[in-house]
């Protein structure tokens, strides 16, 4: 039995994933090879192993992901042992009295941690209680999302190009790779995507299809979840007014950052929810701890610490900051994604081009922004920083690709390549 839990049941999970992606019609049509698509799941199963290992190795406790297995082994057990205290435990896990989704005490909060391990108890159950294995069958459904967004985008923008960020920037794609909440929450975006960019004739069960992941997406992450369908909203402006874009940006930027800040006089404080997330984890303990002074929960607090979180959101690490020899990986990035921008500004003599932006790299672009600087504001580690901000850091190279671009982006060889 410890020889097919542990080593055939896994390889067995990875044939099944690799035919049905090799199988899959959209995929094909889309351009993308049998070959390219199993490597990239396949590297994805790798990074996913490789950050349970770092986690074990170097997380007090072994990190959020060994604490999210053992309970989920709690369910796995208690589901064979005594299925009746299973319905029981199950029933009570969503009688939430507190919703407050601002409190990171509250009811709710506290159920979507559990929901997590709910995830890692259904894993369970096809692997026998394996982490690895429930790795694996977790970027099964990873790859499927993430490439279905990829064609989607590619088919809106008639260009391989942009999804590549999306798919292959170094952090995003290793901190997707866990079964965590920012692998959820880019699965997420991705089907949003999908079903938005993809024509259907069965509007009903696009609807009912973006409903249930935008539901799924606030519960996992509200906040990410609301910018991202303020974001979508703005698309949809964009793509209605075309020739009022430089009236509508700044206009939605500027009422955006107002209706912010009047909350404050409402029970939906965010200011002071953006206080209150920095104050947690400045409590934290954390070898990787970044020097940060309090924030004021009013305009000229944020607006004072502006410049420090877009410097910790957008360039940390330095060489040498974070503590652990990893964290050098995210420097190259971080100096890796830069230099690319540099390199396409100076390519183009800085002549940006923001009129030849889509709408929905635009909406994207401030989406991420948003999410970067709320990052900025309020993580005071580097190993938080670098994790939370893995999901937005894509859609940045991608703005830029579009503003500094030629005419049209050539990607002969790119599409050569992904079609085998």
């Amino acid at each position: 039995m410890h020889l097919f839990v542990h080593y055939l049941l896994p390889v067995l999970w990875v044939c099944i994933i690799s035919f049905l992606l090799i199988k899959n019609k959209h995929l094909k049509l889309a351009g993308l090879s049998g070959k390219w698509l199993v490597a990239f799941f396949l590297g994805k199963c790798m990074a996913g192993i490789f950050y349970n290992y770092i986690s074990f190795r170097f997380f007090p406790n072994h990190g959020d992901v060994w604490l999210y297995h053992q309970d989920g082994l709690a369910y796995y057990h208690t589901f064979l042992s005594q299925p009746s205290a299973f319905s029981h435990q199950l029933s009570q896990l969503f009688q939430v009295g507190d919703v407050d989704v601002l409190n990171s005490g509250s009811g709710f909060i506290n159920t979507v941690f559990e929901g997590i391990k709910l995830i890692y108890f259904v894993f369970d159950l096809l692997s026998f209680g394996n982490l690895n294995t429930n790795t694996i069958l977790f970027n099964g459904i990873a790859s499927f999302a993430f490439l279905y967004g990829w064609a989607a985008i590619k088919r809106y923008s008639s260009n391989w190009f942009p999804g590549l960020w999306m798919c292959l920037l170094p952090s995003a794609f290793f901190y997707t790779s866990g079964i965590h909440k920012e692998g959820l929450a880019m699965i997420f975006i991705a089907l949003i995507l999908t079903l938005l960019l993809r024509p259907t004739k069965l509007w009903f069960l696009k609807i009912l299809g973006l409903l249930l992941v935008f539901l799924l997406f606030f519960f996992f992450k509200f906040f990410v979840a609301i910018t991202f369908l303020a974001a979508i909203f703005l698309w949809g402006l964009l793509e209605k007014f075309p020739t009022k874009r430089k009236i509508i940006l700044p206009l939605v930027l500027v009422a955006g950052v107002a209706a912010f800040f009047l909350s404050s006089f409402t029970p939906i404080n965010l200011p002071q929810y953006i206080v209150h997330r920095q104050q947690e984890f400045l409590q934290l303990e954390a070898s990787s701890q970044i020097k940060m002074a309090p924030l004021e929960p009013n305009f000229l607090g944020f607006l004072k610490a502006l410049p420090a979180a877009i410097n910790r959101a957008l360039f940390k690490p330095l060489p040498g900051e974070g503590g652990k020899i990893f964290y050098l990986a995210y420097t190259v990035e971080m100096f890796g994604l830069w230099a690319f921008v540099i390199f396409m500004a100076v390519k183009r003599k800085f002549h940006f081009r923001f009129g030849a932006v889509p709408a929905l790299v635009w909406s994207l672009f401030i989406f991420a922004l948003v999410n970067l600087v709320v990052i900025g504001y309020t993580i005071p580690n580097m190993g938080a920083l670098v994790r939370y901000r893995s999901i937005f850091l894509p859609f940045i190279p991608i703005f830029f690709m579009f503003s500094l671009r030629d005419t049209t982006l050539k990607n002969t060889r790119l599409e050569k390549l992904l079609a085998g």
